[in-house]
């Protein structure tokens, strides 16, 4: 029957994979055995396959010691909702490299619905109590990740921290908080850096300040290189950007990255790239007609380095002549996606920012 595939027809007990269903399904499987000579008698086979609902995870410490040259590897959910549950390992100078795509959905059935756990969870802010690790995610993917804390500030797959994160893709996140609200980051700390990553999916805001499709608040120093988000952000608050929600204060600097997702909020303020913004901008563009906006940022109507551009501009290759196809897959018709590592070479800086491969 179709979407039952049968693991190798010449052994003695093939294992029969079944599809994914929504609802209890019956599958009618006729067999036949041959010996090389003759067929057998047809045998009818009922198999039902039932919807069963995903398990939540379990803490499982993954491999590795933490350091920089035997670092955690996270290769589960089980791993990673380990990372979540365990913030004596959040501090400085630890390290995690992710050796598999990991499918998180059934992180929607952790602490009572409201999901996953952001690394680095602080209730008031306290930058002690943030992720300032370094992970990298070695160019896999963590999908369908949902976290559910619409009442919460500093929500993310990281909370808030000077969290290092490279060559990590998030896939269609379902997240939800008050404010200081991103995908990738809640709230930047002194130090962070995100290079070569990028999101998709739904970020919801519930009225808070500093909403952003990558990163909600940026305090202090932060360096991006090369990342983009599409994630359409919806609900209310203010301060809102397609990229970052606010950037107000510190040296932080954005190069070689896009924003491209659907901007649908009320409140005060919201921008195409930024909700205020205080950042050096490099190479970096928005899609004026997904964000709704023409605008760099609430405070700048034009940025030196940032541009609008409309959804055709966005799909040429053209447009980005200025980036490296070394990091970038860059072709007309589609908007760039990030190679995966290992990376062939490293360019030479960019408009004098550093590109490095940490």
């Amino acid at each position: 029957p179709a979407g039952i595939t049968l693991s190798d027809a010449a052994v003695v007990n093939p294992v029969f994979t079944a599809p994914e269903v929504d609802s209890d399904t019956d599958f009618t499987i006729r067999l036949v055995v041959n010996d090389g000579q003759v067929d057998s008698v047809e045998s009818t086979v009922v198999v039902t396959v039932s919807d069963v609902a995903p398990v939540a995870p379990t803490s499982e410490a993954p491999s590795g010691s933490g350091t920089e040259s035997d670092p955690y590897l996270i290769s589960s959910l089980n791993n990673l909702y380990w990372l979540s549950q365990t913030p004596s390992e959040w501090g400085s100078g630890k390290y995690f490299k992710q050796t598999a795509d990991i499918d998180a959905a059934s992180t929607s059935n952790l602490d009572n619905g409201s999901g996953f756990t952001p690394l680095g969870t602080s209730s008031n802010g306290d930058e002690s109590l943030g992720f300032h690790g370094t992970y990298n995610g070695n160019g896999h993917v963590i999908s369908n990740l949902y976290i559910n804390r619409p009442t919460a500030d500093y929500v993310g797959f990281v909370a808030l921290g000077s969290a290092k994160l490279n060559d990590l893709g998030l896939e269609d996140v379902n997240i939800k908080g008050k404010g200081r609200l991103g995908s990738l980051i809640g709230l930047s700390k002194s130090g962070a850096r995100i290079n070569r990553c990028y999101s998709t999916g739904q970020i919801e805001g519930s009225g808070g300040s500093g909403i952003g499709g990558l990163v909600g608040w940026v305090q202090n120093s932060l360096i991006v290189n090369d990342c983009y988000t599409r994630c359409k952000i919806v609900g209310s608050g203010n301060t809102v950007g397609g990229f970052v929600g606010d950037g107000f204060s510190g040296s932080a600097s954005i190069t070689n990255s896009y924003s491209s997702g659907e901007i649908s909020v009320s409140g005060t303020s919201f921008s195409g790239f930024a909700g205020l913004m205080g950042a050096d901008l490099q190479n970096v563009f928005w899609n004026i007609e997904l964000s709704g906006s023409d605008n760099v940022s609430n405070n700048a109507n034009t940025y030196s380095g940032a541009t609008g551009l409309m959804t055709t501009q966005m799909n040429l290759a053209s447009t980005y002549a200025g980036w490296s196809s070394v990091f970038w897959n860059l072709s007309d018709g589609s908007y760039p996606t990030l190679k995966k590592p290992p990376f062939n070479s490293i360019p030479v800086a960019n408009a004098g920012a550093a590109q490095t491969v940490d």
